[in-house]
């Protein structure tokens, strides 16, 4: 009888973000505790192996990539706890996106058949771009600025949309707009419609 192969692990991407067995919901912290045993024994050969896969798909971009293995905590309601992560930081390029998920799960099998076995030790695999970490700022939407008509044309099409997906349908808190982007600078940063969803939203796609 042939041995069944083992069954590809679970992959999850948004914009910015890929993981496996879970995308787990942001605001997310990184935590140097002591790692369980085995974990602290493969760390190098688990941040390597990260590594030579991402160079495989092209996805290193330079000091701009890194990896550790460390705990990730959770600091939203009902996504409380540490996990154990092989955490990943890496430049998004709209055209290697795809590869992504790809990498991620190389990575998580390969760590996922070196611990098999072992009750109690798991491990997540986390990538994400700066996008997503780095600081950003917001203000007025100063300038030309819509008149209520247009506003409300505005945001009547927004719900519109956002009540159109399971995913965001009943979740959104704001509707604002805004001067957002990474420029202390305000009048440097565009004007956008921000949207706020409540942590239920399910970000995946």
């Amino acid at each position: 009888m042939e041995s069944s192969q083992p069954k590809p692990p679970s992959v999850y991407t948004s914009r910015y973000r890929a993981a496996s067995p879970q995308l787990r919901p942001m605001e997310l912290k990184s935590i140097h505790h002591p790692l369980p045993d085995i974990l602290q024994a493969h760390k190098e050969s688990f941040i390597e192996k990260a590594k030579t896969v991402l160079e495989h798909y092209g996805l290193v971009g330079g000091d701009d990539t890194t990896v550790d293995l460390l705990y990730r905590r959770g600091c939203s309601v009902g996504n409380r706890g540490d996990v154990t992560t092989v955490y990943i930081t890496t430049p998004w390029k709209k055209e290697t996106s795809d590869l992504w998920p790809r990498a991620v799960e190389d990575i998580k099998t390969h760590v996922d058949g070196v611990i098999q076995g072992r009750d109690g030790i798991y491990l997540h695999v986390e990538m994400m771009a700066p996008e997503r970490f780095l600081r950003k700022y917001m203000g007025p939407a100063t300038g030309r600025r819509p008149t209520e008509d247009e506003w409300h044309s505005i945001t009547a099409m927004v719900q519109e949309i956002l009540d159109s997906h399971e995913a965001t349908k009943d979740h959104d808190l704001t509707i604002g707009l805004f001067r957002l982007g990474y420029s202390q600078k305000m009048e440097e940063n565009p004007i956008i419609i921000y949207i706020s969803l409540s942590y239920e939203s399910d970000e995946t796609r």
